[in-house]
């Protein structure tokens, strides 16, 4: 159907006006998953990332006047 089909009545009206509620739904709730979804991704890497390393750092005890200062 064109769009000039759906406002010709009022049966087509009530169909595009819920069309386009729906349509604007969805773009509101894919922009939300999508932006939680990169700020879970910014919030983890920093924690993730030191796993991913190749060669692991070994574990180096502070001394004494490391600690004091």
């Amino acid at each position: 159907m064109s769009e000039e089909a759906l406002f010709t009545g009022r049966a087509g009206q009530s169909v595009a006006i819920e069309s386009r509620s729906r349509s604007r739904l969805g773009l509101v709730v894919t922009g939300l998953v999508g932006g939680s979804l990169v700020a879970l991704y910014a919030v983890a890497t920093p924690f993730v990332a030191p796993a991913l390393r190749k060669i692991c750092l070994p574990f180096v005890p502070a001394t004494t006047a490391q600690v004091e200062n």
